[in-house]
């Protein structure tokens, strides 16, 4: 089976004067992962705690979710977790998952880098294993996806138009190959 999700990020820009926005880690591993072109999508301008944002990047989607810590002496650290999907993938369907993981798992009350680190690796391989497992919460993905009906694969688009069908005739005719050139 192939991963719904291929990378976990988690990015952050302190509340401190002259931060600069920075990608704290990714999961599994950050190959193929350009800092540089990926970060001003990991952390939206405007973005305020509790959202999600949809982009592509490299021609998958990416959603990412804004959280923000408390901090006393300064302006709020801003926190995402973005998910980079693999092309087969319903970022509609993630979006349903996370918005009702979020909501019951309450992950607006993680207050560390550490225990948000430790609960995005849970969550990485729980969307692609089909099942969230932290401390004394769980939730059955392919549970869920049976309930709403909801599917995590991409729908295909229907192709139409009449090239396509001159094109799929010709190819699939038993004419010789040097009468098909186009």
């Amino acid at each position: 089976m192939k991963p719904n999700v291929t990378h976990l990020i988690i990015s952050t820009l302190k509340g401190e004067s002259g931060s600069n926005p920075t990608i704290l880690t990714c999961f599994p591993n950050d190959s193929g992962i350009k800092h540089k072109r990926i970060i001003s999508k990991t952390l939206p301008s405007g973005a305020k705690s509790g959202d999600l944002h949809e982009y592509t990047y490299n021609g998958q989607d990416l959603i990412v979710y804004v959280s923000e810590f408390q901090q006393e002496t300064s302006r709020n650290d801003i926190i995402t977790l973005s998910l980079l999907l693999n092309d087969f993938t319903s970022k509609d369907t993630i979006i349903s998952i996370l918005r009702t993981i979020f909501t019951q798992f309450h992950f607006e009350k993680i207050k560390s880098i550490d225990e948000l680190t430790e609960i995005s690796k849970k969550l990485f391989h729980g969307l692609n294993s089909g099942i969230f497992n932290h401390e004394s919460y769980s939730f059955d993905i392919q549970g869920y996806l049976n309930t709403t009906g909801m599917s995590l694969e991409k729908e295909l688009r229907k192709v139409q138009g009449g090239l396509f069908w001159v094109i799929f005739l010709i190819l699939n005719s038993k004419l010789p190959h040097k009468i098909l050139t186009i």
